[in-house]
């Protein structure tokens, strides 16, 4: 698998392009090894918490949620909870992933800038 992965990164980028992002990943990750470990953990103990913390609220919303549909008068009572159910569960999941897309994209470009060659 490896080698095919290789093969269409180099199919894709070419040989040189490929060449020259490999020796570039494996300075950075070596680099990074040594400048970016404590940035990194850093980084990871703050998603791991931002998690914890989106995770405590989407209990509270499911909660919330089933207690107000055992309380439903009539079936489009019933339909209508579900729907907003729904619809805030996809926004919030959407929000989250985005969020944490953002925040690892922000924490590893910081690292991989700190452990660029010097020119």
């Amino acid at each position: 698998m490896a080698r095919d992965t290789k093969a269409t990164i180099e199919t894709a980028m070419g040989p040189e392009m490929a060449k020259e992002m490999n020796s570039l990943w494996s300075h950075s990750l070596s680099q990074g090894a040594q400048i970016g470990s404590a940035e990194m953990m850093e980084s990871m103990r703050t998603l791991s918490r931002d998690m914890m913390g989106f995770l405590e609220d989407r209990m509270r919303k499911n909660m919330e949620t089933a207690r107000a549909m055992t309380e439903a008068k009539t079936p489009s009572d019933l339909a209508r909870l579900n729907m907003e159910y729904f619809r805030g569960f996809m926004a919030d999941y959407n929000r989250q992933l985005v969020h944490m897309a953002e925040e690892t994209g922000r924490s590893f470009s910081s690292t991989l800038h700190k452990t660029q060659p010097k020119s």
